[in-house]
């Protein structure tokens, strides 16, 4: 997933760039951390990143407009064409209840008009990848405090960890984030499990309001050696190196307006 666009030819790239700022801003509606969340991710084709933001964008006009109740939020690869579309809930139940998009989009502003944005959406994807994830406090820190309305940028790290490890990596977790809560009280990171869907078994999110923010965030293994000294930080590493199959780093940009704001 993360290879971000670097080659991409800079007509193209200053579009999306337009793109992403036009749709960054959304609404704020405070709510309470959801429990679990389904993660849609697109790979799209370069020069239809766009059709597909537009698509999320208007269909979330449409859910404020009839006040359908959807949760969902946007996130994109800057300059790039991955985009992530996060569909909250508080139960499990709510993905079985769920209204169709396109019900909700042709109610609000007519079958027409969605079918324009929908073959749009529709052309754009060249792949699309679904999980269920459940937060898991015990791995997070300050979670409630990770707002879709103050965050700008996030820094994805997708977790897959070694067949019967998983225990020693939620123990190397749990260490991290004890050692953030002293050394950077104020941080946030959002930990989640996959539950349903393949891939990798852990996602943590760590949401920040700029670019300079996300620099001045202190680094896990920084913290854990700043926490706790040189020789429990040694062997974090060591109980991670025995857990830890591999790590994906995504940098992703707030690129839509947001139906729900988790």
């Amino acid at each position: 997933m993360m290879g971000m666009a670097l080659g991409m030819g800079r007509a193209w790239a200053v579009g999306i760039a337009a793109t992403l700022a036009a749709f960054a801003a959304g609404p704020a509606v405070a709510q309470a951390p959801p429990n679990f969340i389904r993660e849609l991710r697109y790979t799209c084709y370069p020069d239809k990143t766009p059709d597909l933001i537009a698509y999320f964008a208007r269909l979330a006009d449409a859910d404020i407009q009839i006040n359908s109740g959807r949760m969902r939020w946007m996130d994109g690869a800057p300059y790039g064409h991955f985009v992530i579309a996060g569909i909250p809930a508080y139960r499990l139940a709510e993905y079985d209840s769920r209204v169709g998009s396109g019900t909700v989009f042709s109610k609000a502003f007519g079958e027409e008009e969605y079918r324009k944005y929908a073959q749009g959406y529709s052309n754009a994807q060249m792949r699309t990848h679904s999980v269920i994830r459940r937060y898991r406090d015990d791995l997070s820190l300050n979670r409630a405090k990770h707002l879709r309305a103050t965050t700008k940028v996030s820094r994805y790290t997708y977790v897959t960890v070694k067949a019967g490890k998983g225990a020693v990596y939620e123990q190397a977790a749990q260490k991290a984030v004890a050692a953030l809560r002293q050394v950077a009280p104020g941080a946030v990171l959002s930990a989640a499990q996959t539950i349903a869907g393949g891939g990798p078994q852990y996602l943590l999110v760590e949401p920040f309001a700029s670019y300079e923010d996300l620099g001045k965030a202190i680094d896990p293994a920084a913290a854990v050696e700043k926490a706790f000294g040189k020789v429990e930080a040694a062997a974090w590493r060591a109980r991670l190196a025995e857990s830890v199959e591999s790590t994906e780093v995504a940098l992703m940009q707030k690129v839509a307006k947001d139906s729900f704001v988790p």
